[in-house]
């Protein structure tokens, strides 16, 4: 596939700019850091369900969502039941961040809306980091924020209603996408956040009776953002408090619905 950020030889022999990748992390680099990332860059199809990572992997590659797709970031329990942590779009990253590792991941990495990724091996991206201060400064500060964003869902889990739960999950996955329509299933979501199908589905039908949510198949349509936000917890208003104070404008941030 074509890889966005390459410079282009045009008939008439000038080299020209692609457009920038369809990912907001990399969006915010300069084109010297781009540069750096160039040569073995490359974008892959990913669809749903696809694991990127397990806990034991030792990841060789970074993964950079473009728009529209979505992965989640799944601790899986003793009992081999994974839980979701939180998820990353087109505003992050996942994977080898800092270069080569020698470490397990620790955590499943499984593609929850399907699109494509821009991958990155590891020592690319390890050599960009050792000759970019920039780049440096600006994977630590998006690192930060992700790991921020970790700790609020596993608090989030411990301390938090099903329902107020479920409602942050459906906004951060509308931030994501851009669309009131999620492709999900109450089975998918029961799922990520570790409960019984009959649980959401309990959940489910109480927020539609209250008009901010329709059900259809293998669908959640947001149909009162606002409802929902004031039906969710405040962990989704930290994570976006996160990433704001350390990664401003990467963060997308859904527009209300009712």
């Amino acid at each position: 596939m074509l890889d966005e950020s390459k410079t282009i030889d045009t008939p008439a022999g000038v080299r020209v700019r692609a457009a920038a990748p369809g990912n907001h992390l990399l969006r915010a680099l300069g084109q010297d850091d781009l540069d750096l990332l160039a040569p073995d860059r490359r974008q892959e199809p990913v669809i749903p369900g696809q694991i990127l990572l397990e806990p034991r992997d030792v990841p060789e590659d970074a993964f950079f969502p473009v728009e529209g797709t979505v992965l989640s970031i799944l601790a899986v329990t003793a009992d081999r039941k994974p839980v979701e942590t939180t998820m990353t779009g087109a505003e992050g990253a996942v994977g080898a961040l800092f270069g080569p590792q020698a470490a397990a991941y620790g955590f499943r990495v499984q593609v929850l809306t399907g699109g494509a990724v821009l991958r990155v091996p590891a020592a690319r991206l390890g050599a960009a980091l050792d000759a970019s201060r920039p780049l440096r400064a600006q994977m630590g500060r998006y690192v930060a924020a992700l790991l921020g964003q970790v700790r609020i869902g596993v608090a989030c889990a411990a301390l938090h209603t099903v329902e107020a739960r479920a409602a942050r999950w459906m906004l951060d996955l509308q931030d994501r996408l851009g669309d009131r329509s999620l492709p999900l299933t109450q089975e998918a979501l029961a799922d990520l956040l570790g409960v019984r199908r009959t649980t959401i589905t309990r959940v489910v039908a109480a927020l539609e009776a209250r008009g901010l949510v329709r059900h259809r198949r293998g669908r959640i349509i947001v149909m009162d953002r606002t409802g929902l936000e004031r039906a969710s917890c405040e962990c989704h208003a930290l994570a976006h408090d996160q990433f704001d104070a350390l990664t401003p404008d990467l963060y997308p941030r859904a527009a209300a619905t009712a």
